[in-house]
């Protein structure tokens, strides 16, 4: 997420919501960045969304399932979906 406060604001609410659908008591949070241009020079919300390590044998394994692929998909789309809420 760049340093803005939407930004932060959506990348929490897509973070939650992973961490719901996923349910494997996984406490990582959103943290900031502002080195990736395509972030830092916007003119709308964004965000940078890592959903596993390929470093992590367990998580390279599930990132491989097609139902886990389908819950970080949900997830992703049920923050957006927070987001936009807030904004109507």
């Amino acid at each position: 997420m760049a340093g803005n406060e939407e930004d932060k604001k959506l990348a929490e609410l897509i973070q939650g919501e992973m961490i719901d659908v996923i349910q494997n008591g996984n406490t990582r949070q959103a943290k900031g960045i502002n080195t990736l241009y395509i972030l830092k020079n916007n003119k709308m919300p964004g965000v940078l969304v890592e959903c596993g390590f390929l470093s992590n044998h367990q998580e390279e394994k599930l990132l491989q399932e097609d139902k886990f692929q389908e819950k970080i998909a949900w997830g992703i789309f049920m923050g957006i979906m927070k987001y936009l809420e807030g904004k109507s």
